[in-house]
């Protein structure tokens, strides 16, 4: 049984016997399956939302009780700018399915606070895609899913280096997970951290909190 890799590595093999082409065997499988999983912004299509929204929603819904993050944190969660972190706010703040609500712990901060309407939205949306991937992934057995995983995972952290888990704060916010250190590789990786990352050198990227501060 072939699959479009197949033919392609064969012409390629045939053209250019002089190349390896054993790496391509699973990288270009990678890339086509991305496509294929790609279509998954169709279950948030009902709510009228795109991935980067829901990543944002996803980041304060993981972060459990009290569902809240600084804009700091958030940043770094989903590795985006303050300025692109600040319109994805206000678009959801539309919505209202965030708000920024005063910081306990810093007079002049903020945190970003998940709404009960932003909660229920992206619980529907988790179930939903969790679904879908379950039925994307049927043709292989558990066994074979639990294989994929690890040898996927030590992929993942030899192109970009292990990730601290996150903890909790002593006011109830769940810090976002460590960055430090990381061997992020890939372009867009690299172009996100760069437009998150403090001036002060290769820490864990940092946003200007005041660009997203909401006039209260």
């Amino acid at each position: 049984m072939k699959d479009y890799v197949d033919t392609n590595l064969d012409d390629w093999r045939r053209e250019r016997p002089d190349i390896d082409t054993s790496a391509w065997e699973l990288t270009q499988r990678l890339v086509r399956l991305s496509m294929h999983l790609s279509h998954a912004e169709r279950v948030y299509e009902p709510y009228q939302l795109h991935k980067g929204l829901v990543d944002v929603l996803g980041a304060l819904r993981r972060a459990g009780p009290l569902y809240q993050m600084s804009p700091t944190k958030l940043c770094q969660a989903v590795l985006i700018s303050s300025a692109t972190m600040t319109s994805r706010l206000d678009k959801l703040a539309h919505e209202a399915m965030i708000e920024r609500v005063p910081d306990p712990s810093d007079r002049r901060g903020v945190l970003v606070h998940l709404t009960p309407q932003g909660r229920a939205v992206i619980d529907d949306i988790v179930t939903k895609a969790f679904d879908t991937r379950r039925q994307e992934l049927q043709a292989l057995s558990n066994e074979e899913r639990a294989i994929l995983v690890i040898l996927l995972r030590k992929l993942l952290v030899s192109i970009e280096g292990p990730v601290a888990d996150a903890g909790v704060t002593a006011g109830g916010e769940r810090s976002a997970a460590s960055h430090t250190g990381l061997r992020h590789t890939h372009p867009a990786v690299k172009r996100a951290l760069r437009n998150a990352r403090s001036k002060r050198g290769d820490g864990p990227p940092r946003c200007n909190v005041e660009n997203i501060k909401a006039v209260r």
